[in-house]
């Protein structure tokens, strides 16, 4: 049993193990820490597969539709339909590569990874352009969109906490 589905299980999530392995494949071809992205998953579905928002986001990582379409162009997914967002291995892929594109513009800064996956890129490089050398406390303090500043903080206690069970 793997790490990430292990540590699923132990807390009692419900996440199911395709999903879970969906994560690793993940983090193989995009270098990136799956215990970052369960940490994303938790905060924003709780792992229900088929969760939507008030926005219009959908799935395990909460794609919007029209970031789904532009995604899937990238990644050449043929044939996108907005209700491949519910497929958890379609989702997580698209998210992971959202999560990679942000990490990516955002010089590995998880922080400002999150705040431009939830507030957007466009507000996070206002931020980061404002308040860009202040200690990482404060520059979150600093973030206009309550919403964005909460979310940065959850998902980072998520990812500390899966990082702790799983060193």
């Amino acid at each position: 049993m793997d790490h990430i589905t292990k540590a699923v299980e132990l807390l009692g999530l419900g996440f199911n193990t395709s999903a879970s392995l969906e994560i690793e494949s993940g983090r193989n071809v995009l270098e990136q820490d799956p215990l970052f992205t369960l940490a994303v998953i938790r905060q924003e579905s709780s792992f229900i597969p088929d969760a939507g928002s008030h926005a219009g986001a959908q799935g395990l990582m909460q794609i919007m539709p029209a970031t789904g379409g532009s995604i899937a162009k990238q990644i050449g997914l043929a044939g996108y339909q907005d209700s491949m967002l519910a497929d958890p291995g379609i989702n997580i892929q698209m998210g992971t590569y959202y999560l990679r594109q942000q990490l990516d513009n955002f010089d590995q800064n998880m922080v400002y990874c999150l705040g431009a996956y939830n507030g957007g890129p466009g507000a996070m490089s206002g931020w980061v352009s404002k308040w860009g050398d202040m200690d990482t406390d404060e520059f979150i303090e600093n973030i206009t969109y309550l919403e964005t500043r909460d979310y940065i903080k959850r998902v980072m206690g998520n990812y500390y906490f899966y990082s702790m069970l799983y060193p």
